[in-house]
Order: C-alpha cells, then structure tokens, then sequence
C-alpha cells in the first residue's frame, strides 16, 4: 500500500502538469513558456531519480531541515520521495505529448479548424488533447509499470516501507522467496497497467 500511495501520486502530478506544460508551450511556440520549459524538461529527463532525491534530501533535510528525510511519519513524508519520482516521469510525459500536440496543429485537419474559425487555443485544447491521448495513454501505463519497479533505490534513500525496502532487505538477505514474490507482482502490475491502458 505505501508504494501504491508514492506510484499513484507521482503518477497523477506527473500527468496534470505535463498536460499543462506541454499545452501552454505549444500554444506558444515562440514565446517565453516554450523558451523555458523546453530546456527545462530535456534537463530533468537526463538526470536519474535517485540523484533527484539525494539532491532533495540535501538541501531540504540537511540544509534547511525543513522537511523529513526518512520514514513515513505523515503527509510532509510524501513531498521527497514522490517528487523524486514525478520530475523525470514528468519531463518524458511532457516531450511526448508535446510532439503529439505540434504534430496535430501542423495537420491538415487543425488547417480545416482554422479556416471554421477556431482558435489556435481551442484547436489546442479541444481537439488535438483528444487525438494525441491514445499515444499519451498507452506511454503512461508503460511507465506505470517501471515506476512500481522503479521506486526500489527512492524508497531506499527515503527509508520508505514499500516494496522496494522489501526487496532490497530480501536480497540483503538472501530470501529467494520474498524476492520471487515482489518481482511477480511488480510483473503483474506491469500486465495490469497495460491492459488497463
């Protein structure tokens, strides 16, 4: 259960900001939003998770101290670990959807919309949002499934009682059985995701 909290907030704030992002820097393609979020995501997406989290231990815990850096002790536990596991989600949710997004407003179609009288932002967000989530669905429940595996070395460097503390204290030592049963429902959960989307 504390890993399904940790998965299904990174994913859900990954999701909504990158709409987000990825519709405001289409819709300004050559304004200061796409000037900013564009180096912004393709550096995020080449730093690894578990740097995220020691970057963000670092500097909330031990230079600010304003926030805890191990354990489950209430909500404030939750900001590190899933943030860690939301920035780089975040960025490749973001590029893809935002290709998706140039891709149908340079179409044919979105011309056809133009020339009834709609505007670049309603083209935006009424039409090529709806076309581009198929591809954007189908990529999500990709990474849903190597984020439950994924969160094995956050949940370590956070101290998280979740399957990936479980793990690694199974093969630490050396317990074939609690092993065999994590990777099982982690390859579970990757069928399901995928099924689902």
């Amino acid at each position: 259960p504390n890993t399904l909290v940790l998965v299904a907030i990174s994913l859900v704030a990954a999701i909504i900001i990158s709409v987000v992002i990825a519709s405001s820097s289409v819709l300004s393609t050559s304004g200061w939003s796409d000037r900013v979020w564009r180096p912004a995501v393709l550096a995020v997406q080449g730093i690894p998770d578990f740097w995220i989290a020691l970057i963000l231990v670092w500097v909330f815990s031990v230079k600010l101290g304003v926030l805890p850096s191990l354990g489950f002790a209430g909500p404030e536990t939750l900001i590190m670990p899933c943030t860690a596991l939301t920035l780089p989600m975040l960025a490749s949710f973001t590029r893809l959807l935002r290709v998706r997004l140039l891709d149908f407003t340079n179409s044919d179609v979105a011309l056809a919309l133009q020339t009834r009288g709609l505007t670049r932002r309603e083209i935006v967000l009424h039409h090529a949002l709806r076309n581009s989530m198929p591809t954007f669905v189908s990529y999500v429940a990709l990474q849903s499934g190597w984020l439950i595996g994924g969160t094995i070395i956050v949940e370590t460097i956070f101290a998280w009682p979740g399957i990936g503390s479980l793990l690694l204290d199974a093969v630490l030592a050396r317990d074939l059985t609690i092993i065999q049963a994590v990777v099982v429902v982690i390859a579970v959960a990757f069928t399901v995701f995928n099924l689902l989307a």
